[in-house]
């Protein structure tokens, strides 16, 4: 298994450069001057694979190499550059503030919910500036599905756009709306869960504990598809994004299904008319709420009747129905036969 040292950190401060490393051929080590730990002016977390930061190509479906975030503090710039790229893919997402990436040799200028990814191979250079107060988190990852993964950051541009008149010293920002047509470089909105699974999958590569290996691909996984959602949503790739007020309903009918729900008290309590919440749930959801609290309470009575010895009577009041005849007329022309066909 081939296996480097990452190199080719820049740290900037007070107008004066200085290079932490210099950039060795692919097959070379950089030695001690790679970067671990807490950097003076900068906040830094990270957890590796092997201990510390080679550059690996799995055999196994995925792995994820190393996993960190930089928040910049009091330094004036941090930059990253690697001539070669390196043998796995890495993913960087950009959670406040803004950064500097290098795509093709044009450089983008991004803010908050932009990942950024880079190909195996693909020259990498990246900026962050504490005046522009940027928390970045990133990952290495290569195995077997790591390229279908990588092809979801793809999947809106063919090739890499450059930028008219841009140079290396001058920035091309890019909004959210343009982001699409930059390949390698996709609006993924923010999330507090995104957060949630870096800060997992760094902490199970600190400790190492039994399985880390898979639950960190298990965590890395979900983190790539809570982003595809979020572009498929945005760019209306067959997908929409339901509105809060009915991601809030469905998750209170769910909680609350077996009690007396009122529609229009709902909608009242949440700033809208029994109408307009009604249209805005069945755009979403398929059926208006009715029908679908209806659902649910069907759907928990069938796998009560399934797993349980509780009469009839009481699943019918155990989800919401005081009249077992009712519930058993609901029941047969939901799944269409009567609720004893359905016991153990």
């Amino acid at each position: 298994m081939a296996a480097r040292r990452d190199i080719t950190h820049s740290i900037v401060r007070d107008g004066d450069a200085r290079s932490s490393a210099s950039a060795p051929d692919d097959d070379t080590f950089a030695g001690d001057d790679v970067l671990y730990g807490r950097v003076v002016g900068m906040d830094m977390v990270a957890g590796y694979r092997f201990r510390e930061d080679l550059d690996t190509v799995a055999t196994v479906p995925l792995a994820v190499n190393a996993c960190g975030r930089y928040r910049m503090v009091t330094r004036t710039e941090f930059s990253t550059f690697r001539p070669h790229g390196r043998r796995d893919y890495q993913l960087l997402y950009v959670h406040a503030g803004t950064a500097t990436f290098y795509k093709a040799g044009a450089p983008y200028l991004v803010g908050p919910g932009t990942a950024v990814l880079y190909h195996p191979g693909e020259t990498q250079r990246y900026v962050y500036r504490a005046a522009d107060r940027t928390e970045m988190y990133w990952a290495h990852f290569s195995g077997t599905h790591a390229r279908e993964l990588a092809s979801v950051f793809d999947r809106n541009a063919e090739t890499a756009s450059t930028p008219a008149a841009s140079s290396p010293t001058t920035n091309t920002a890019v909004s959210h709306a343009d982001i699409g047509a930059i390949a390698g470089i996709a609006a993924v909105g923010t999330s507090s869960e995104y957060i949630q699974l870096f800060n997992r999958m760094i902490a199970e590569l600190q400790l190492q504990q039994s399985g880390f290996e898979d639950l960190v691909a298990l965590d890395f996984q979900r983190l790539v598809l809570l982003m595809r959602r979020h572009i498929v949503e945005v760019t209306g790739g067959g997908a929409k994004r339901i509105p809060t007020v009915v991601q809030e309903a469905v998750r209170y009918f769910h909680q609350h299904y077996s009690e007396d729900i009122s529609i229009e008290e709902y909608a009242d309590e949440h700033g809208m008319s029994a109408g307009r919440f009604i249209r805005i749930f069945r755009e979403s959801i398929g059926m208006p709420p009715l029908r679908y609290i209806t659902s649910i309470r069907l759907s928990e009575a069938k796998m009560l009747l399934e797993s349980t010895d509780y009469s009839i009577g009481d699943i019918a009041d155990m989800v919401g129905y005081d009249n077992p005849l009712y519930f058993s007329r609901l029941f047969r022309s939901r799944f269409g036969g009567p609720p004893s066909q359905y016991r153990r």
